[in-house]
């Protein structure tokens, strides 16, 4: 679980608003690797602002999974804490229900059986980009 004790939660490691989930995911990919993601703007435009070599298609451990569109247009974003052969996977996030008020939920590590499973968390109005990792 995310310790949001942690500088790099914090002003000035985190550029983005406390409890939105671009700060939870920006924050743990730094807690997790002491490095900084490579990306602007709000959810949705994280994976086109991130360095091509940077950007991937498929899930792995510390990497970002990125979604456009959604209420006004914000996306979203969660990290991929862990995946195993089987294909099931282990992920965290912050303001999944878009209140942008921290939760007892956010940072909490959730699991999925599958890629697909995870795919399905967000409607329609949502798009899957990608994946990005520092």
């Amino acid at each position: 679980m995310a310790d949001f004790n942690n500088a790099a939660y914090k002003s000035p490691v985190n550029p983005y608003t406390k409890g939105q989930c671009t700060w939870y995911a920006f924050g743990r990919i730094y807690e997790l690797t002491s490095k900084k993601l490579s990306v602007s703007g709000n959810a949705g435009q994280w994976y086109d602002s991130a360095p091509s070599k940077k950007q991937f298609s498929y899930p792995s451990k510390k990497r970002v999974a990125c979604w456009s569109g959604g209420n006004g247009d914000f996306g979203h974003v969660l990290v991929i804490e862990d995946v195993f052969d089987d294909g099931s996977m282990l992920f965290s996030e912050a303001n999944y229900d878009g209140d942008g008020k921290l939760s007892s939920a956010d940072g909490k590590i959730l699991s999925v059986n599958s890629e697909d499973d995870l795919m399905k968390r967000f409607g329609r109005s949502y798009t899957f980009e990608g994946y990005i990792g520092v």
